[in-house]
């Protein structure tokens, strides 16, 4: 009983009182998995006209039943755990792949400004023709601007390749 992680509407609970109830459960696992789906039930349940009055009460009630029916959408804390996780992990490759698209594009900046005037001006007028045909202004700047480092990374690979010649 002491490995379970109660809920606070589980607060007085006397946890004597659910050990004879434990041993049915085939693991310490699956009586929390029980335990948080009565929790569910009374938590969705506070918002319902027929809230749950007394929470020990119904949860020896579904001890007593060995069955409780979880709240439409409800999920395991494994469940709660990896799906979190997921979302760290994706707000992480998000800010992962900003970062690299930044320094991709400063790389960029830093090289055209070590072009010369000409070629500079020549990657410009190309990238600003490409964009031409679009009539809002915002629209055409991005197309321009996106279409300046296509070039930029285009040239710096012809350098790249001509080095290593």
């Amino acid at each position: 009983m002491q490995n379970l992680i109660l809920s606070e509407c589980f607060t007085g609970l006397d946890p004597r009182s659910v050990e004879p109830f434990l041993p049915v459960r085939p693991s310490i696992e699956y009586a929390q998995i029980f335990f948080d789906k009565v929790a569910g039930v009374i938590e969705q349940k506070k918002t319902s006209s027929k809230p749950i009055a007394d929470a020990l009460a119904f949860l020896f009630a579904c001890l007593k039943k060995m069955e409780v029916n979880p709240p439409p959408g409800w999920k395991s804390r494994r469940v709660r755990l990896v799906e979190d996780e997921a979302r760290r992990l994706e707000d992480e490759a998000a800010a992962l792949k900003g970062a690299r698209d930044r320094l991709e594009a400063q790389r960029a900046a830093v090289y055209l400004l070590g072009l010369s005037e000409e070629t500079q001006t020549q990657l410009r007028r190309t990238a600003q023709e490409a964009a031409a045909d679009t009539e809002l202004l915002v629209v055409r700047d991005a197309k321009r601007d996106r279409r300046l480092q296509e070039l930029i990374r285009d040239h710096m690979r012809q350098d790249q390749r001509m080095k290593a010649i």
